[in-house]
């Protein structure tokens, strides 16, 4: 495959990603934990960084990683909810991030409109 091909077949790989998900957010599916003493484990997305953590939580803190490895990770306060698996974080991100995406996109559509419409 020459350089032109290659560059034909990423588009269609991107434009493919396009397709639309869905409207609403996918919400986290682990709760955390009520009780002191108690801890949670799943999965978190970061939108700025477009990365999916490992993540803990207990019901007053949280972090990245394992619970077993809390010492040596950094802490937030407060508990939150996480998702069970890498590929459900990674989907609510998208969702998440093609929302974003979508409301930026309109915003030009609108734009170009609205300079049609004074042409």
């Amino acid at each position: 495959m020459n350089k032109t091909e290659a560059a034909r077949m990423s588009r269609m790989a991107t434009l493919l990603s396009l397709h639309s998900t869905g409207a609403d957010p996918i919400p986290p599916d682990v709760m955390p934990p009520t009780e002191r003493g108690s801890d949670t484990e799943g999965w978190m997305y970061n939108t700025y960084t477009r990365e999916v953590y490992r993540a803990w939580s207990t019901a007053y803190n949280h972090g990245l990683g394992t619970f077993a490895n809390q010492a040596r990770s950094t802490t937030s306060q407060n508990s939150i909810s996480l998702y069970s698996t890498r590929t459900l974080a990674l989907q609510a991100m998208r969702r998440e991030l093609e929302f974003e995406f979508a409301t930026k996109l309109h915003a030009i559509d609108l734009a170009i409109a609205d300079a049609k419409a004074g042409d």
